[in-house]
């Protein structure tokens, strides 16, 4: 059951094409993921500070509810960043007072409106460039399988004569399919 995506992928040609063209777009954005995870655990270890200390917020349910430990406010705050549970992480907080709501604001802005948009451009850019480098490899690969048909097509006089041009486009046209 866990296999059968992969079988998916590995089974259609453009499914396997776009899944390598994916895992080749990771190493240019893997400094972008860093910073992305370096900032959540920054802002986790700041959350985990000010919401487990009794002399900032004595009373709330925060720091047992979403920030108990620095593993729970790291994996609440990554999903923030998806905004999955954007107000229910911060509403606890903001009904003890209503200052706390600047950390979340803070985390939101970085995250989600900058970073997010820094990862997003930057996939796009290296799925781009990962697409074009196909195409070029693509029209090498294209020229020289030419060549080599017309290597092997041709005739004495350098010309490929008529009925072997004939004869190659009908076995040709098994392969002929409408896309």
């Amino acid at each position: 059951a866990v296999l059968r995506p992969f079988i998916l992928i590995f089974g259609l040609d453009r499914l396997r094409t776009l899944a390598v063209s994916s895992l080749m777009v990771l190493p240019g954005v893997a400094d972008l993921l860093l910073f992305l995870t370096f900032v959540v655990v920054w802002f986790g270890i700041l959350g985990v500070f000010i919401f487990r200390d009794p002399v900032l917020l004595p009373t709330t349910d925060e720091s047992h509810e979403y920030f108990p430990s620095f593993e729970e406010g790291f994996v609440n705050l990554f999903v923030l960043t998806t905004t999955a549970n954007n107000p229910d992480v911060m509403m606890p907080a903001y009904r003890e007072n209503r200052v706390f709501y600047v950390y979340f604001l803070v985390f939101c802005i970085v995250t989600i409106f900058f970073i997010n948009n820094l990862i997003l451009a930057s996939v796009y850019e290296q799925y781009r460039k990962e697409i074009a480098a196909q195409a070029v490899e693509f029209g090498k690969n294209r020229r020289k399988n030419f060549k080599k048909a017309f290597c092997i097509l041709r005739g004495p006089r350098g010309t490929i004569p008529k009925l072997d041009m004939t004869e190659t486009l009908l076995a040709l046209r098994s392969f002929w399919s409408i896309r």
